[in-house]
């Protein structure tokens, strides 16, 4: 099992974060951030269960290609 994504920003983006964390112990296990578009690509075990949450701008945002059943998304964008 994995997730994968992209960011996209426009030129005057500030600054944008992607996190997973599992859930039951609360440990980050991936994060990612920065100023201009990028994607990534994260395998997880699917036996556990994950939040997966994007900050960022109004200049920036997400999108997913593939999110397996054990995460949960959450959306910070101001």
């Amino acid at each position: 099992n994995f997730v994968s994504g992209e960011i996209l920003c426009r030129s005057s983006c500030r600054r944008w974060r992607v996190t997973i964390r599992e859930k039951q112990s609360q440990k980050y296990v991936f994060r990612l951030d920065g100023y201009v578009s990028k994607g990534f690509y994260y395998q997880i075990n699917p036996s556990k269960q994950y939040i997966l949450r994007f900050d960022g701008d109004e200049n920036s945002a997400l999108r997913l290609y593939n999110t397996p059943d054990c995460i949960t998304l959450n959306y910070n964008v101001k």
